[in-house]
């Protein structure tokens, strides 16, 4: 009973949220991936002179993540510690929120969606563990940097696709079943 009072106020006052979250969602990405300063993505992609951090290009051996950890010289390495330490905490918690509030959107408008609402959480939560995962990796590779760290420099790639799946179906799920609502909507007025 008290759970379904609790489910029910997080449906009421999560339709307002999804606009606010996509908002800050948007904001968070033009100030971490786009704003140039200390610690941004754009500064590092400056400094490394346009070197792919692990996250944004997935890598599936040591020699490879070595090999572009090296390319990154000294002061690139430093600021991409500097840089998962700021940002790349920031940004997932920003996607998170957004694909968790378009979730529970989805759920609330669809009929039974309400079925839906763990799936959403679960996919929502399994990006961001996994994003969390795969910096902590790459703070863990940098910190032992040059010693190498075989298994999870070779394994860091998996970690990113998982990540990248979780999101991709945080976003073309919820769409994809609104989309249908919306055509069978038009079917049926015909």
């Amino acid at each position: 009973m008290l759970f379904d009072k609790l489910i029910n106020c997080v449906y009421m006052y999560s339709r307002n949220l999804l606009p606010i979250s996509f908002g800050l969602f948007i904001i968070v990405f033009i100030v971490t991936h786009m704003v140039s300063y200390p610690g941004s993505l754009s500064y590092l992609m400056t400094l490394t002179r346009g070197e792919q951090i692990l996250d944004m290009e997935p890598s599936f051996s040591s020699i490879e993540t070595y090999s572009r950890l090296e390319a990154f010289g000294e002061d690139g390495r430093q600021m991409y510690k500097r840089t998962i330490l700021s940002i790349d905490l920031i940004f997932p918690l920003s996607v998170f929120f957004f694909l968790y509030q378009l979730g529970k959107y989805c759920s609330q408008v669809l009929p039974n969606g309400r079925r839906l609402t763990l799936l959403f959480a679960i996919i929502s939560l399994t990006y961001l563990g996994f994003d969390l995962l795969e910096n902590s990796i790459v703070l863990v590779i940098l910190s032992y940097y040059p010693y190498q760290l075989e298994f999870l420099a070779g394994n860091i790639g998996i970690v990113t696709i998982i990540k990248r799946i979780a999101m991709m179906s945080g976003l073309i799920i919820p769409f994809t079943l609104l989309s249908y609502k919306k055509i069978q909507f038009y079917v049926q007025s015909d």
